[in-house]
C-alpha cells in the first residue's frame, strides 16, 4: 500500500516538475506579455499537479485473459498402512543448504521490498518536515502571543471588514500577517507616521484579501510531500518572490507618483539594521535588499494589462494545467496495473490485503491470506513452511482430512486424504501426485507465497468442495470486466461460449434448426415454452446477416466468414415474472433471472469458433 502511494507521488512530482520547468523556461516571454498576478498564480497549477492525484488519459484496451492451465495426473497410489508422522515427512536438508536458502530468501526479500523501503524513507522525511514546520509555526504563534501587546487599530476599518487582531512586537522590524482562521497583524515596536501605517495596512490587507497565507501553507504542504524534489524548492522560492511583487503591484496600481515614493520610503524605513531571520508562513513586508531592488524596479516599470491579455493568460494557464494532468495520466498508466482482480468464494467477495496479480496468463492469489479468508484457519488446520516446501493441513472434518504439499518454483502437488482426528497417527485413504502444466507454479513475492488460481481449484476438487469455490473477476481501470472464471460450453460442435460458474444448474439449452437459445431453468419450468429466454445465437448464411441484424432489435454479429455468420440476440419482450401479483417464488426467480442476464454481454464476448471449424 505504501509503495503504491509513493509511486503515485512520484508521478505527480514528475508531472509538476515538468510544468515548473516550462514556466521557468517561458518566463522571458511571459513577463513581456502577461501581468504580475499571472506569474504569481500560475504556480498554483504546479502545486495542484503535485498534490492532487487526478489523472485523465486516453482510453485503454486491455488484453488480459488469464487461462487456467490443464492439470495432468502423473501418478496415483492407494495406501492402507499407518502414516506415523505426516508433518514430519517434510524432506530435511543439510544445515549449509538450509542456511544458503535462508540467506537467499533474505536478500531476495530486501530486493523485492526495496520500493517499500524507499517509500517509508519518503514518508519519514515528509512527516519530519511537516512536523518541523508545524512546530515552528506553533512556536512563533506562542512567542507572539506571550511577548507582544494587543493594541486597537481603528484604521483597519477602511481596508477590511474581517476581524483582525493587531499586535506590537519588539522582536520584529518588519510588519507581517500570520494565521489563516484568526489573522493577526504584527507591527514593529516603533512610532509610525500616519502615511507609514496607511501603507502598511494597504500592503498587509492586500495579502489578507488574496489569501496569501493560505497559499503559503499550500506551498509548505507540497514541499513536505515532495521534499526529495529540488524543483519544488525552486518553485517555492519563486512563489515567495512573486507574492511580494504582485502584492506591490496591486497596492500601487492606483497610486500617483508621490504616493508610490511614500510607499517605497515606508518599505525602506522598515529594513532591519542587521540581517534578520525570514519568518515562514507569514507575509513580511520588507525582505532582503536584493529582493527589494527587484520589487522597486518592477514598480517603476509597471504596466497595465488589457482584458484580452488577461483572458489569453487565463487560457494559457488552463491549457498548461490540462496538458500536465493528461501527461500525468499517461505516466500513471505506464506505471500502474491495467487491471484489478476481485476474488470470490461461493459467490461472496473476499477482501485481500495482499493484491492478487496476473502472471503468465493466470491469476495468482496470496496463499496464507486466502487460506484464512475461506475459513481453514479454524480448528487445527494450518500452513507450514520449511525451506520452500509448503504443507497445508485441512483438519476441519475428522471423517475427511487432507494434507497438501507444494514447492516454491515447482509444478507438483502431493495430496493425501486420511481419516481420524490425529494427524500424526492417521489412516491414509489415498495419495495423489499431480503435475500442473506450463510455467504457473507457486512463487514468492514480497516475502509472501502466491499460488495460481488453478491450484485452489484443485483444492476444491479434492476435499470439501462445498467449502471452497474460489472465483475471480478481472476489471480494467475503468471498472469494466475484462474476464471472469467460468466453464466453456461447446454448442453444436461449432463454437464455444464461456458460461459463468454462477449459472451452474440454473440454465437450460433449447436448439431448433440453426438457433440455440439459453434459458433460465426456473422460469421455463414454471411457465413453459416462450419464457425464460436469456439469449439466442443463430447461424445464418453470411449474405443474410446484415438484413437479420437490421430486423432484430438488440442483436449483434459475433462471427462471420465467407459462408456463415453467427448472430447474438437478446429477447425484446419480458421473459420472467414481473407482474404485481406474483408470489414470493416469482420474486426469487425474477431476481435470479436479472443476475444471470447481467452476464449476457460477457458471454457474447467469449464466443469462439471451435477448433473443428
Amino acid at each position: 500500500m505504501i509503495s503504491e502511494i509513493f509511486t503515485a507521488m512520484l508521478i505527480t512530482s514528475l508531472s509538476g516538475s515538468c510544468l515548473a520547468a516550462v514556466i521557468l523556461l517561458a518566463r522571458p516571454l511571459t513577463k513581456r506579455v502577461f501581468g504580475y498576478s499571472w506569474h504569481y498564480y500560475i504556480w498554483l497549477t504546479v502545486l495542484f499537479t503535485m498534490l492532487l492525484p487526478v489523472r485523465f488519459s486516453l482510453p485503454r484496451t486491455a488484453d488480459i485473459v488469464p487461462s487456467v492451465p490443464a492439470a495432468t495426473q502423473s501418478g496415483q497410489s492407494v495406501q492402507t498402512e499407518q502414516d506415523t508422522n505426516i508433518a514430519a515427512s517434510v524432506p530435511q536438508e543439510d544445515t549449509k543448504t538450509e542456511l544458503l536458502q535462508t540467506g537467499t530468501r533474505f536478500f531476495a526479500g530486501i530486493i523485492d521490498n526495496r520500493m517499500d523501503i524507499i517509500a517509508y524513507i519518503w514518508l519519514a522525511g515528509a512527516v519530519t518536515l511537516l512536523s518541523v514546520n508545524l512546530t515552528g509555526f506553533i512556536r512563533l504563534a506562542w512567542q507572539i502571543r506571550k511577548n507582544s501587546a494587543l493594541i486597537p487599530c481603528p484604521e483597519l476599518e477602511g481596508f477590511t471588514k474581517r476581524k483582525v487582531s493587531v499586535r506590537v512586537w519588539e522582536r520584529t522590524s518588519s510588519p507581517f500577517m500570520v494565521g489563516v482562521i484568526k489573522p493577526t497583524l504584527v507591527l514593529p515596536a516603533r512610532n509610525l507616521t500616519d502615511k507609514q501605517l496607511n501603507n502598511i495596512l494597504r500592503h498587509e490587507m492586500t495579502h489578507l484579501r488574496r489569501h496569501d497565507i493560505l497559499y503559503k501553507w499550500l506551498v509548505v504542504l507540497v514541499k513536505c510531500l515532495h521534499w526529495f524534489n529540488p524543483m519544488i524548492w525552486a518553485a517555492a522560492k519563486q512563489i515567495d518572490a512573486e507574492c511580494e511583487i504582485s502584492c506591490d503591484m496591486a497596492v500601487t496600481r492606483s497610486m500617483n507618483r508621490d504616493e508610490e515614493m511614500s510607499y517605497i520610503d515606508t518599505i525602506l524605513s522598515l529594513l532591519p539594521v542587521r540581517q534578520s531571520k525570514r519568518l515562514s508562513i507569514t507575509t513580511q513586508m520588507a525582505g532582503s535588499k536584493r529582493m527589494l531592488e527587484r520589487r522597486f524596479m518592477m514598480m517603476k516599470t509597471k504596466r497595465t494589462t488589457s482584458k484580452l491579455v488577461s483572458a489569453v493568460s487565463a487560457a494559457v494557464a488552463a491549457a498548461m494545467l490540462s496538458t500536465t494532468v493528461f501527461a500525468g495520466g499517461v505516466l500513471s498508466g505506464l506505471t500502474g496495473d491495467d487491471y484489478a482482480v476481485e476474488i470470490t468464494n461461493n459467490g461472496e467477495v473476499i477482501e485481500l490485503a495482499n493484491k492478487p496479480f496476473i502472471e503468465n496468463g493466470e491469476v495468482y492469489l496470496p496463499l496464507r491470506e486466502t487460506f484464512e479468508k475461506i475459513g481453514y484457519n479454524e480448528a487445527n488446520s494450518y500452513i507450514a513452511w520449511n525451506s520452500g516446501v509448503i504443507d497445508i493441513a485441512v483438519l476441519n472434518y475428522p471423517e475427511e482430512n487432507g494434507s497438501y504439499r507444494l514447492n516454491i518454483g515447482e509444478s507438483d502437488i502431493t495430496f493425501r486424504s486420511f481419516s481420524g482426528e490425529d494427524l500424526y497417527n492417521a489412516n491414509v485413504a489415498y495419495n495423489i501426485e499431480i503435475t500442473f502444466s506450463g510455467d504457473n507454479v507457486p512463487l514468492l513475492k514480497n516475502d509472501l507465497t502466491y499460488i495460481p488460481y488453478s491450484y485452489f481449484e484443485f483444492l476444491s476438487y479434492t476435499i470439501n468442495t462445498d467449502r471452497i469455490d474460489i472465483g475471480y473477476t478481472i476489471y480494467d481501470k475503468d471498472g469494466n470486466i475484462i474476464d471472469y472464471n467460468g466453464f466453456y460450453h461447446l454448442v453444436l460442435d461449432e463454437y464455444m461460449i464461456k458460461i459463468p460458474d454462477s449459472w451452474s444448474e440454473k440454465y437450460s439449452v433449447s436448439a431448433s434448426d440453426d438457433t440455440v437459445s439459453f434459458l433460465q431453468t426456473a422460469t421455463y419450468d414454471k411457465y413453459g415454452k416462450g419464457s425464460g429466454v436469456l439469449f439466442s445465437i443463430e447461424k445464418v448464411n453470411a449474405d443474410e446477416a446484415d438484413g437479420l441484424l437490421n430486423m432484430l432489435a438488440g442483436s449483434k454479429l459475433l462471427y462471420s466468414d465467407d459462408e456463415y455468420a453467427y448472430i447474438f440476440a437478446v429477447p425484446t419482450d419480458v421473459q420472467y415474472p414481473i407482474w404485481s401479483d406474483r408470489d414470493e417464488e416469482d420474486i426469487e426467480i425474477a431476481a435470479e433471472y436479472e443476475r444471470m442476464f447481467a452476464d449476457v454481454d460477457l458471454i457474447a464476448e467469449s464466443f469462439t469458433i471451435s477448433d473443428g471449424q
